[in-house]
């Protein structure tokens, strides 16, 4: 097995900004610890480093500057960013997992559209909230909250650092650009549940007793059982004694029969079953009925009565055991116009995929935005205590590490076998 090393590295820096409001200078203490992995130990400490640097030129934290009390871009950038970051994560976990139900067929169609479009709306609500919050609305309580870091110590002024009268506060995250993209989601979310609502204009109704659920002239639809049975790797047969249209008079049927397959598995009299395979499963009982291809139909409620002489192999004990048992089930089926199941099957997946793909053009244009908010930061700097007076090092390729004694932890390399 090969051997990996980690090393972990721990900084203690000051971070200095410059208000892009004032002018002025300020500095707080920046903590943080990184581990880095490799073959080898020269790696793993390399990796470790790379991270530090990383972390030293990109990372920052909420500090408000003590001379106006304004919230510098890259630090309300950077929060949004990691927020709209999540938020896009959790969107994209929850449509994944509507697909999976759908797929499986859990969650009916129509159920999964409301499901997604519901999922996609409340987390388009969050990308807003995190956009609309604005640490810099109350610049007073800001600086009075500055000044109480600064008497702690949590903040330091650099002597010579004199703050300048704020000309103009800039906008922080608020564009006609967010405006174009909470437009764009709100498109994909009305995309996303737009089958229902063609569904609902149109009046298709839904049988959840068969598949597909919307069902018309000319159709072959599955009709599920109540009642499922629990055979040798699934295996059954089905013998269909009856189907038929007890209102077929009522709806204008001349005959009351129609055309029907069922499940026909077959096996040997000794059934050989793989080490990881299951024994057993329960499977629900169908019958697939063929709709003769009526426009008088459309709009009209068939009532089957359906009987099903059903036979699979048991497990009785070690032994296989072939059992014939009888099922009869009543079913009414909705019929809706002869296109609509096409219609509500291409409407639904050409609406997921045009409602997930604005979507994600709406929330990558707000991680673009909220990184567009960090570069109107001035650039930062790290100040080493070890450096006396010395002028700080700019953060764009920092190589002073630690504050005070340094804690760099080259004796963590651990090895693990």
């Amino acid at each position: 097995m090969a051997t990996t090393y980690k090393s972990t590295i721990e900084i203690n820096v000051w971070k200095e900004h410059v208000c892009i409001g004032c002018k002025s200078r300020f500095r707080y203490l920046f903590e943080r610890k990184k581990t880095g992995q490799g073959r080898t130990p020269e790696a793993a400490s390399l990796a470790a480093r790379k991270a530090i640097r990383a972390t030293l030129v990109h990372e920052v934290d909420l500090q408000p500057c003590p001379g106006c009390g304004l919230y510098q871009p890259d630090m309300v950038g950077r929060r949004r960013l990691t927020r709209h970051g999540w938020t896009i994560a959790a969107c994209s976990a929850a449509l994944l997992l509507i697909m999976i139900l759908l797929r499986s067929d859990v969650l009916l169609a129509g159920t999964a559209a409301l499901a997604a479009a519901a999922a996609c709306a409340v987390l388009g609500l969050v990308h807003l909230l995190i956009d609309l919050n604005n640490p810099n609305r109350d610049l007073e309580s800001n600086q009075q909250l500055a000044q109480q870091k600064v008497e702690r110590g949590d903040l330091w002024v650099p002597p010579g650092s004199k703050a300048e009268p704020v000309v103009e506060i800039p906008a922080f995250g608020w564009s006609p650009a967010h405006v174009v993209a909470y437009v764009l989601f709100g498109l994909g979310v009305l995309a996303v549940v737009s089958p229902e609502l063609l569904r609902t204009m149109y009046r298709w109704p839904v049988n959840r007793a068969c598949y597909p659920h919307i069902v018309g002239p000319g159709d072959a639809p599955y009709i599920y059982f109540p009642n499922k049975i629990t055979s040798i790797k699934g295996y059954w047969q089905g013998n269909i004694q009856q189907v038929e249209v007890l209102n077929a008079a009522e709806v204008g049927l001349e005959s009351a029969s129609f055309s029907t397959v069922t499940n026909q598995d077959s096996w040997d009299s000794s059934i050989s079953i793989g080490s990881e395979e299951s024994k057993t499963s329960s499977d629900t009982l169908w019958v697939r009925v063929y709709l003769p291809n009526d426009p008088w139909l459309e709009g009209k409620t068939l009532k089957l009565k359906m009987k099903l002489i059903v036979v699979y192999p048991r497990l009785n004990g070690n032994n296989v055991e072939e059992v014939s048992e009888s099922y009869s089930h009543t079913e009414e089926i909705r019929l809706s116009s002869a296109e609509a199941r096409h219609s509500y099957k291409i409407w639904c997946w050409n609406g997921f995929l045009c409602g997930v793909q604005l979507i994600a053009v709406s929330s990558l244009l707000l991680v673009r935005l909220s990184k567009g908010l960090c570069k109107l930061a001035k650039p930062t700097s790290i100040f080493a205590p070890d450096l006396g007076d010395e002028e700080p090092q700019e953060n764009e390729a920092p190589e002073v590490l630690p504050a005070g004694p340094p804690r760099r932890d080259d004796g963590g390399i651990t090895r693990r076998d």
